[in-house]
């Protein structure tokens, strides 16, 4: 059986070289500027959705370092890597399923120091495209329509790996991560995989933290407040009750001393935090505690005519009378 082991992994390691081989064959007999194009593929990892290519290539268009390029024959190129096998149809026709290695293989050319514009350029426009793309597919996520919903679902589990690509963009190049986070977290409570959803919370968290001071003063600071306030909610699920306390109260801090947002909106995200903390309290059975948060979040709701929340708080307000038996 080891024997066998070994057998197949020399199989495999043969099978990939001999891909990169032809890769490297198909890829030599492009002309430089075909080339240049096929790099444009490299950020995506799993799939790409064949129907956004004019978007994406609009994206890139914007982009300085790649004006010369012959965006016209981008279609072609596709087309050429379809032919080598490289892209597969999957699923829809929309939708082409990469081969591994051909990622690999783009990442590795962009990475020569004489790429570190067009790179640079590359991933600019792919975390633009995918901001765009993550809150189309986090807006289909909120609906109420059950196929729309279902489709958000099914395009995020998708393109999962995308999303992530353009979130740790972003956070690299400091700036929003909104939308391809909402997306991601969206659907990972959907399929309640929320130990997955602790730990992108807390990258996320990590990678913001390294933001500047003067950034995280204005209007991104919110996104961090919303990064622990999801991290917290993580941890209530969990049942993580001292930590998901902890991360709220943290997130309310941040809240408060956030100078770009004014006193309104601070107020009226504090009330979700607080309906957090009510729940953390009531399971532990902190009775004083959970009906105290509970009512500041009422009261929050009441005044921002939020009818929905008003509705749930108010039953839980109930639940938490019925467990002391006061009828």
């Amino acid at each position: 059986m080891a024997g066998d082991r070994i057998i197949d992994a020399r199989d495999r390691q043969k099978k990939t070289e001999s891909i990169v081989r032809c890769i490297e064959y198909s890829y030599g007999n492009l002309s430089p500027e075909a080339r240049q194009l096929l790099l444009c593929l490299a950020p995506f990892t799993g799939v790409m959705n064949q129907g956004l290519l004019e978007k994406y290539t609009a994206r890139l268009k914007e982009q300085k370092a790649l004006a010369g390029l012959p965006f016209e024959r981008f279609g072609e190129v596709v087309q050429e890597a379809i032919n080598w096998g490289l892209l597969r149809p999957e699923g829809t026709a929309q939708y082409l399923r990469l081969q591994p290695i051909l990622p690999y293989f783009l990442r590795g050319r962009l990475q020569a120091p004489e790429q570190s514009e067009l790179r640079a350029a590359v991933e600019t426009a792919f975390r633009g495209h995918y901001d765009e793309f993550a809150g189309a597919i986090h807006q289909l996520q909120q609906s109420k329509s059950a196929p729309e919903k279902q489709r958000g679902l099914a395009l995020a589990k998708l393109e999962y790996e995308n999303l992530a690509t353009a979130l740790n963009l972003a956070v690299r190049d400091q700036v929003s991560i909104l939308n391809p986070h909402a997306a991601m977290s969206s659907y990972l409570y959907a399929v309640h995989d929320d130990s997955r959803g602790l730990a992108l919370g807390k990258t996320i968290l990590a990678g913001l933290e390294n933001y500047r001071p003067e950034t995280l003063a204005g209007r991104l600071g919110l996104e961090l407040v919303s990064a622990i306030d999801d991290i917290a909610n993580r941890q209530l699920l969990l049942k993580q009750f001292m930590a998901a306390e902890s991360s709220s109260r943290r997130a309310l801090e941040m809240l408060e001393r956030n100078q770009s947002l004014d006193a309104g909106t601070k107020r009226h995200l504090s009330g979700n935090i607080h309906h957090g903390l009510g729940i953390v309290a009531q399971e532990q059975r902190q009775w004083a505690q959970a009906e105290q948060h509970y009512r500041k979040a009422l009261e929050i709701k009441i005044e921002f005519k939020d009818r929905y929340p008003q509705a749930v708080i108010y039953h839980q307000l109930g639940r938490v009378a019925e467990e002391q038996r006061q009828w």
